[in-house]
């Protein structure tokens, strides 16, 4: 009964852990790109980038416009616009890593702001100066609700390394407390 006990307190408390790595391919048709909006938002692997407008597309590597150091499909986004990362799952998610720098829609060098938001209030920011090309940056943030990226000119990311903590809903704990009150009450009558 204590290894039951235990066994579900563990399944509850610390959820489920998937990791995904949002890489954008096979989504644009060849030589071209896929339009992004507010209206129109990117999914894949369980999370969804929304875009503040208009301004952002997938585009195929062999594209007229490429991300600079980048030989794979990627997301394309203007300086104007401010691109939010969320998780269409329940719970938080984790950012491990992703690819981010200019495209040749833009001039060249950018500076790239990346902020995420965690549960419970607080941020967190990298800050990324001068990029050239494809950079490949480790964040390692945990306890996300979202994920914000900026960008001084036309920029790209790639290659977005991120693992959800699914946490049971509320109906689903319930439903393993009524069991194991059962499952008390039938050893309670056992042992009168």
């Amino acid at each position: 009964m204590k290894k039951i006990i235990c066994l579900l307190a563990c399944y509850i408390f610390t959820g489920v852990a998937n990791a995904a790595v949002i890489d954008f391919e096979g989504v644009a048709p060849k030589y071209s790109l896929v339009n992004v909006s507010p209206s129109t938002p990117y999914t894949e692997s369980g999370f969804t980038l929304t875009p503040f407008n208009d301004q952002s597309a997938v585009f195929d590597e062999l594209a007229l416009f490429s991300m600079i150091g980048n030989s794979s499909d990627w997301f394309g986004f203007a300086e104007s616009n401010t691109v939010t990362l969320t998780s269409n799952l329940s719970g938080t998610f984790d950012l491990l890593s992703l690819l981010i720098g200019p495209s040749f829609i833009g001039n060249n060098p950018i500076d790239a702001l990346i902020t995420g938001t965690l549960l419970g209030g607080g941020t967190v920011t990298s800050s990324l100066k001068g990029l050239t090309t494809a950079t490949s940056t480790n964040l390692g943030w945990t306890n996300l609700t979202s994920v914000y990226f900026n960008s001084t000119d036309d920029a790209g990311i790639d290659n977005i390394n991120v693992t959800v903590s699914s946490v049971p809903e509320p109906s689903t704990i319930a439903l393993l407390g009524l069991g194991l009150v059962g499952i008390g009450f039938s050893r309670r009558k056992k042992n009168v």
